[in-house]
C-alpha cells in the first residue's frame, strides 16, 4: 500500500509492508520529474509474496517500482474526467474505479482493469462510465521495472456505475471474477481472467428488480454476498443542515462457481447528517460488522441484526478524538484485521484494534500512524488474495486445496497489566484451532479472546491451525511487562515473587517483616501439593527452591494467620 505527496522538487512516497503482523512504513523521497503519483480514488498495487513493490497505477498513469512511470504508462483512458484532471496532483475522488490482477499462470503478465470516466450530463458531480478497459503490463520488460505492452484495449462499451472494480477469486482458486454494474439498470457484466485472459464471460440481468444507482460496491468475503448501497441520491454531498439520510442497501448472493447474482436482501439505514451521505463504507472480515463514515462521524452497524438500523453505534465523531479534526474519510481493512482511517488532507492514520468486537469493545489506538505526507481520501483498491477456492464445490477441479495459514495479533489496550487479547487472522479455511501461551496453559478454540499470563516475562505464543487439507502453525514472542523494578511492585502490590517465569530459584520479598511464623506451599496446577516449607517470625524475604521440578505452571501459596498470598508461577 503506498501514500503520496508531492511539491514543487520532490514526491514522498510511503510505503506499508503488510506481511507482518505490526505493519511498518517505510518513507521514500525522490526527485520530481515531469510526471508524479495522484492522491485520491482510482490506484491500485502489486507486490509480491514478500511484500516487495512491484508496480502501481494512480488510475490516470502506470508507475513502476521505482515511482517512475512505466514504458508506455502515460495517460490510461485519456479522455472525459481523466483528461480535465490529469495535472491536478489530488486526482479523482471516485474509489474504486481501477484494479490490478496477476494473470493466472503467469509470471510476469498482470491486467490493469479500469472504467472511462465521464461527467453525467444532469447530475454534474457524479461521474459515469461508457467503457470497461485493460491495459497489460509485462514485468520482466527493462530489466524487471515493466513496460504496458497492450494499452487501453476495450472490453465492453456501455453505461456503467464508476465504483464497481471489485475482482473476487473464482471458486477454483486461481482465476478471478470482476463483475461491472451497469448505471441504472439491475444488469451485471460479469468478466472472467484467466489463463487465456480477460474477457466478458456473462450477463445477468434481474428483470423483475427496480433500477437503482449504486454508488459504493461492497464484498462481505465470509458470506460472497454483494452489498451496494444505493438511495435517491447520486452524490454524496447534501445541505448543511442537520437532517436523517436515508441509505438503500441491496444485497446480492454470489456464485464464485458460474459468476451469477442471486438477490438476497434489502436493508435500510439512516444517518443524521450535516454534509454527506455515507462517503466510505467496510465490512470487517468475520462479515458481521459493517462501518460506514459520513465525512465527520463513522458508525458501526451489525449486518447479522433483524433490524440493521437499531444496531447503529458511534464509534468517532468529529474532532472526537482529537486527530480527527477534519472528519473521517475512508476506513480499509487491513490483511491483520485492524481497521484503518483517512482523515481528509492530514498526516496520519487511525486505528480501530478490534473492529470485530460490539462498538462499545471496539480499541481505539491512542496515537495515530503519522505519515509524512497529506492523505486525500482513498486507499489502493488491491484484490483479496486469500480469499481461497471452495473445496468440493462443482468448479474444484483444479486440485488447489485451502492449505491453512496460521496468523495472530494481540493487543494490551484496556486491559490489566498482564492481560493480552489474541485475535485469530488466519485464513485459507482453518477448521481447528490450537493455542499454546507458553506458561503452562493452551486453549482449543478458534478466539481465545482475554488471556491472563501470570507475570512479567517473555512468552513464545503459538497457535496452530488445521483443516483436511493441512496444518501450519505461527508463532510470536509476546513480551509482558511488569513492573520496573521490585521496589515498584512492593508499592504497588505489597509483596513481589521475582523472577518470574524463572528456572527453579525464586524470591517471595514483603515489604515488612512478619511478626508471626509463616509457610509456604507449591502445588501443581491439578491442586496437588508438591512441597512444603516453613518460616519462623522476623522475615520479609523468602527463598523458594523449585530446583528438579520440570517446565510448566504451578500455583505459589504463602500464607500466616495475618495474611494468604496466591500467585501462578512458571518454571521454563
Amino acid at each position: 500500500m503506498e501514500f503520496l505527496e508531492h511539491n514543487n522538487d520532490s514526491v514522498t512516497v510511503s510505503l506499508v509492508n503488510f506481511s507482518d503482523p505490526s505493519p511498518e512504513i517505510e518513507i521514500l523521497q525522490y526527485h520530481r520529474e515531469n510526471l508524479f503519483p495522484r492522491n485520491g480514488g482510482g490506484r491500485s498495487t502489486l507486490s509480491d509474496s514478500k511484500g516487495n513493490l512491484l508496480f502501481y497505477t494512480d488510475g490516470f498513469d502506470v508507475f513502476n517500482k521505482n515511482h517512475r512511470v512505466m514504458e508506455n504508462g502515460y495517460r490510461l483512458a485519456y479522455k472525459g474526467v481523466r483528461e480535465e484532471y490529469y495535472h491536478w496532483g489530488g486526482g479523482v475522488n471516485v474509489p474504486t474505479y481501477s484494479g490490478i490482477l496477476p494473470k493466472p499462470d503467469s509470471d510476469s503478465l498482470c491486467y490493469i482493469i479500469y472504467l472511462s470516466l465521464f461527467r453525467d450530463e444532469v447530475h454534474y458531480n457524479s461521474p459515469r462510465s461508457f467503457d470497461v478497459m485493460y491495459s497489460i503490463v509485462d514485468l520482466e520488460a527493462n530489466d524487471g521495472l515493466g513496460k504496458v505492452i497492450v494499452k487501453d484495449s476495450i472490453l465492453l462499451e456501455g453505461n456503467f456505475m464508476i465504483s464497481s472494480i471489485a475482482p473476487i477469486r473464482h471458486a477454483n482458486g486461481r482465476d478471478w471474477w470482476i463483475p461491472v454494474k451497469h448505471f441504472l439498470d439491475p444488469v451485471w457484466d460479469v468478466f472472467l481472467l484467466d489463463p487465456e485472459g480477460l474477457r466478458l464471460h456473462r450477463t445477468v440481468a434481474m428483470e423483475d428488480f427496480q433500477e437503482f444507482y449504486a454508488r459504493l460496491v461492497l464484498y462481505n468475503y465470509s458470506t460472497d454476498e454483494f452489498v451496494y448501497l444505493s438511495g435517491d441520491h447520486y452524490y454524496p454531498y447534501t445541505a448543511n443542515i442537520d437532517r436523517p439520510i436515508e441509505h438503500n442497501f441491496h444485497v446480492f448472493d454470489f456464485d464464485r462457481c458460474t459468476g451469477s447474482f442471486t438477490f438476497n436482501r434489502t436493508f435500510d439505514i439512516s444517518i443524521l447528517g450535516s454534509k454527506f451521505h455515507a462517503k466510505t463504507l467496510a465490512i470487517e472480515p468475520n462479515g458481521q460488522y459493517m462501518y460506514a463514515s459520513t465525512g465527520g462521524n463513522m458508525f458501526q452497524f451489525d449486518l447479522h441484526a433483524e433490524n440493521v438500523q437499531s444496531t447503529k453505534d458511534t464509534i468517532l465523531k468529529y474532532r472526537e478524538p482529537e486527530w480527527v479534526d477534519r472528519g473521517v474519510y475512508e476506513p480499509r481493512f487491513i490483511p491483520n484485521g485492524e481497521l484503518w482511517i483517512t482523515t481528509w488532507a492530514k498526516r496520519m492514520i487511525g486505528v480501530l484494534k478490534n473492529p470485530e468486537l460490539p462498538a462499545d469493545q471496539v480499541n481505539i489506538a491512542e496515537e495515530p500512524i503519522e505519515v509524512t505526507q497529506l492523505i486525500q481520501g482513498h486507499f489502493p483498491n488491491n484484490a483479496n488474495y486469500r480469499h481461497g477456492p471452495i473445496d468440493g464445490s462443482p468448479c474444484d477441479t483444479l486440485g488447489i486445496d485451502n492449505l491453512p495459514k496460521a496468523w495472530f495479533r494481540y493487543n494490551k489496550m484496556n486491559l490489566e497489566q498482564y492481560q493480552r487479547r489474541f485475535t485469530d487472522i488466519s485464513y485459507f479455511r482453518p477448521e481447528t484451532w490450537h493455542w499454546d501461551f507458553d506458561d503452562g496453559t493452551t486453549f482449543d478454540g478458534r478466539e481465545p479472546g482475554i488471556h491472563e499470563f501470570p507475570g512479567p516475562g517473555e512468552y513464545y505464543v503459538c497457535l496452530t491451525v488445521s483443516n483436511e487439507n493441512a496444518e501450519d502453525t505461527y508463532c510470536e514472542w509476546v513480551i509482558v511487562e511488569g513492573p520496573s523494578s521490585v521496589e515498584e511492585e512492593l508499592e504497588e502490590r505489597g509483596y513481589s515473587i521475582y523472577p518470574n517465569p524463572t528456572r527453579g530459584a525464586m524470591t517471595l520479598q514483603l515489604t515488612q517483616s512478619t511478626s508471626i511464623p509463616s509457610e509456604l506451599r507449591v502445588y501443581d496446577m491439578r491442586g496437588v501439593l508438591l512441597r512444603n516449607f516453613q518460616y519462623e517470625a522476623g522475615r520479609d524475604r523468602f527463598d523458594i527452591d523449585l530446583r528438579g521440578m520440570a517446565s510448566g505452571m504451578y500455583m505459589v501459596e504463602w500464607k500466616s494467620e495475618e495474611e494468604v498470598i496466591v500467585e501462578r508461577v512458571i518454571i521454563k
